[in-house]
Formats: C-alpha cells, sequence, structure tokens
C-alpha cells in the first residue's frame, strides 16, 4: 500500500511540469511561440530517450537518430502506399523496437567507444541506405508525408492541419508525458536497478546472473520505439523527410540535450530542450554559429556543472537548506 502511494506520488510529481506546460501557449497566443514549444517537446523527448539508455544503462548510443529517422520513414512509407496514419503509429513503433532488437544483439558484448561507433555506423548504414533507394524513399529529393488527419468529436473538429494549431501542441504534450511517465517508471523497477547495475559494472552484474545482453536489448527497444514514436510525429507534422534525419547532427543535437539537461533525469532533456530551442532561434541570423554556440554552452555546463542543468537544481537545494 505504502509502496503504490509513493509511486503515485512520484508520478504526479513528474506530471506537474507538463500541466504547467498545458497553459503556457493558450496564454501567449502566438503561433509562432506555439511551433517552438511543439518542437522543445518533441526534441526534448528524444532527450529523454536517450538519457533512458545512457543516463541509466550506460548505453552510448551514437545512432540514436536511427530511431527518430526509422519512425519517420515507416510511417511515410505507409502513408504514401495508402495506409492510415493512425496505422503507421503502430508500424513506427514496432518498427523502432525492432531497430532496437537489431542495435542490441549487434552491441550486447560492447562497452564504450565500441557500442558507441557501432551504433553510429548503423545509423549512417540506414542514412545511406534510404539516400539510394529513391525509387522508394525518394533519397534526397524528400519523401513527401501527409499531415495526421481532422478529428471530429461531435460539433468540435480537432485541426492537425495547421502546423502550429494547439491541438497538435496538446497532442504532443500528451504523448510526451506518457513516453516519460513510462519510463519513469521502469527506471524505478527491477528492471531499472538492473540497468542501473549495468551501467555501474557490467561484470559485477554478470557475475550476479544476470542477463547483461537481454536487458542491454530491453533498454534499446524501449528507447527505440518512443524515439521512433516521436519521428513518427515529426514526419506528420513537418510533412516532409529526408535521409538527414539520420545524420550525425541529429544524434549529436539529441546527446546535447541529455548532456546539458543531465543524466539521469529525463526531465532534464525537456528542460533542456526548451531553453536551447528558443536560443537557438534567437540566434537563427548567425547560421553556423549557433553550432559554435551550442559547444562553448555545452562545455561549460559541463565544467562548471558536472550533472548539467539538473546539477543548478541540486546545487540551489541545497543552498536553500
Amino acid at each position: 500500500m505504502v509502496r503504490g502511494f509513493v509511486m503515485s506520488k512520484g508520478t504526479i510529481k513528474v506530471l506537474i511540469p507538463f500541466f504547467i506546460l498545458a497553459f503556457i501557449p493558450p496564454l501567449i497566443n502566438n503561433s509562432f511561440i506555439t511551433t517552438l514549444f511543439i518542437s522543445s517537446l518533441l526534441f526534448g523527448t528524444l532527450g529523454a530517450a536517450f538519457d533512458f539508455s545512457m543516463g541509466y544503462a550506460g548505453l552510448m548510443n551514437f545512432g540514436f537518430a536511427a530511431y527518430f529517422g526509422i519512425g519517420a520513414y515507416a510511417t511515410g512509407l505507409a502513408t504514401n502506399y495508402g495506409l492510415s496514419p493512425w496505422i503507421g503509429i503502430l508500424i513506427a513503433i514496432f518498427s523502432g523496437a525492432f531497430i532496437g532488437f537489431i542495435i542490441g544483439l549487434l552491441t550486447g558484448r560492447l562497452v564504450g567507444i565500441y557500442f558507441a561507433m557501432v551504433t553510429w555506423f548503423f545509423a549512417e548504414t540506414l542514412r545511406f541506405t534510404t539516400a539510394n533507394l529513391e525509387e522508394i524513399t525518394k533519397g534526397y529529393r524528400g519523401l513527401l508525408v501527409e499531415h495526421l488527419p481532422n478529428i471530429k468529436l461531435g460539433n468540435l473538429i480537432v485541426d492537425f492541419t495547421d502546423v502550429s494549431a494547439f491541438s497538435l501542441y496538446y497532442f504532443i504534450l500528451a504523448l510526451s508525458s506518457i513516453s516519460i511517465i513510462v519510463m519513469y517508471l521502469l527506471v524505478r523497477s527491477r528492471w531499472g536497478l538492473i540497468f542501473r547495475a549495468i551501467k555501474d559494472d557490467e561484470i559485477a552484474t554478470s557475475v550476479l546472473g544476470i542477463n547483461i545482453a537481454k536487458y542491454k536489448i530491453l533498454n534499446s527497444m524501449i528507447s527505440g520505439s518512443i524515439g521512433s514514436l516521436m519521428g513518427w510525429f515529426y514526419a506528420h507534422w513537418i510533412g516532409i523527410i529526408d535521409p538527414d534525419i539520420f545524420s550525425t547532427f541529429q544524434t549529436v543535437y539529441i546527446v546535447s540535450l541529455a548532456y546539458i539537461g543531465g543524466r539521469g533525469t529525463l526531465w532534464g532533456a525537456i528542460f533542456s530542450s526548451f531553453i536551447l530551442t528558443f536560443i537557438f532561434q534567437y540566434l537563427r541570423p548567425l547560421l553556423i554559429i549557433r553550432m559554435i554556440i551550442m559547444g562553448g554552452l555545452l562545455a561549460l555546463i559541463l565544467i562548471v556543472f558536472p550533472k548539467g542543468l539538473s546539477g543548478i537544481w541540486i546545487f540551489l537545494k541545497k543552498g536553500l537548506k
């Protein structure tokens, strides 16, 4: 009974920031700001999914964009062949889980830089494959993806065709909150304890009789499913995708969100995503210099606060006591 209460209390704490986010765009009532909020939640959830692997299981997946891209292309190809986007969401999630399973099999006994290089190579393979299968994927010409169809609820029409509509914002808010809650509950379950044990000491964990490869595969499948879910939303939101969705740049940005926010926090990536999204938009005229600024910001935060922005929060909490 006590355990159930603690779990419920913890879940409520996770939901509070999402509850607050639900009121901000309507109060501002600006379509451009709403678009930035959508982007922040999308990439923040991707950063949290990466953190689920790196921050809790120590899996440095430097090809994380593979999940994002496969989800986008899975639903893009499915809808181009006449399937509904609502069926596409299932195809995307299962595609991400399958890719996670494959990556888990390939990297089950690898650690550190070897794990990172294999995952990076896998993502690059997918990028080159989609670029060369032009008859199917349209290559760099871009694969057109239809927007999500409107939903009619009685006399109310939920509009998904406007890329800055509140309906899209609340939809990604729901997807993001569900994803974070699922990961939150998992990292506090027995699986979470095993993930952390693998991160701390694989050899000692294996001595306990735990099948490390199995749990690495499970972790990759879960983060892959969430990454592909975000890819599904991105494809139908933007309306066109190309092979660069698998690029190293995408992975670096996602990794940066997790590190700047703070590893092993989940929420840290979403917080840093909001900050970087608005900073990047403000510095848009500087073009490539933005990347230099992001690199400098990442280095500064990790030097001053190795635990990321979450470390600042911990520091402030201790100062208030």
